[in-house]
């Protein structure tokens, strides 16, 4: 996406993460006719904050991807995507977004709730708190179901995800590094093997 197209940010966005949602999104809808996004923020506990560190927060994301092959509520999860973010106020946080098989889901409420129970009460414990961040609180609407053919609905979506590529600015003074200075990694994005190429459209549904 062009980022002239998306809200102005003091420090931008990584364009390389851009490009990847992008392809993502497009990729989904050359194989799926429809998909269900869903946008779930992952925090901690305010009480809490100073004593978790990022790397609770990415071992509790890489939990939750190895854990999706085997739990039913993600059993039509096609993409995940997630940002790690610090700020003074929430400490370390991920921004996440869940992207399912539309024909098998319709509703964004029932599976974001499920998600969010399952970070609070699974992954993170009683240390974490979650929420549902759904695309009918913000301007331009970019969750739930995406068909294929809805033009308007797709920038929707991209230009909503554009935020799990922003930079900010706790990444640019190096608050992003581990004690031995190597860069944390802060965007996560599944792997996906197309079932086409993108010249062709012949969806599974």
């Amino acid at each position: 996406m062009d980022q002239t197209l998306l809200p102005e940010r003091l420090y931008g966005y990584n364009q390389n993460n851009l490009d990847m949602i992008d392809q993502r999104i497009d990729e989904l809808l050359q194989n799926y006719a429809k998909i269900l996004v869903v946008r779930v923020d992952f925090y901690i506990r305010e009480e809490y904050t100073l004593d978790i560190t990022d790397r609770f927060m990415i071992e509790a994301w890489q939990r939750l991807r190895n854990n999706m092959r085997f739990n039913q509520l993600f059993a039509h999860c096609i993409t995940s995507i997630a940002k790690l973010e610090y700020t003074p106020a929430r400490g370390w946080h991920f921004h996440t977004a869940f992207i399912f098989n539309g024909h098998h889901h319709q509703s964004e409420y029932g599976l974001g709730k499920a998600i969010q129970a399952y970070w609070e009460n699974t992954l993170a414990g009683m240390v974490g708190h979650a929420h549902l961040s759904s695309g009918q609180d913000y301007p331009i609407n970019g969750t739930g179901m995406v068909h294929y053919r809805d033009v308007e609905k797709i920038f929707n979506v991209k230009y909503a995800l554009a935020y799990l590529a922003k930079i900010d600015y706790y990444q640019l003074n190096k608050i992003f590094t581990d004690t031995t200075g190597k860069n944390i990694r802060t965007f996560f994005i599944s792997q996906y093997q197309p079932k086409c190429g993108l010249s062709g459209r012949p969806r599974a549904y």
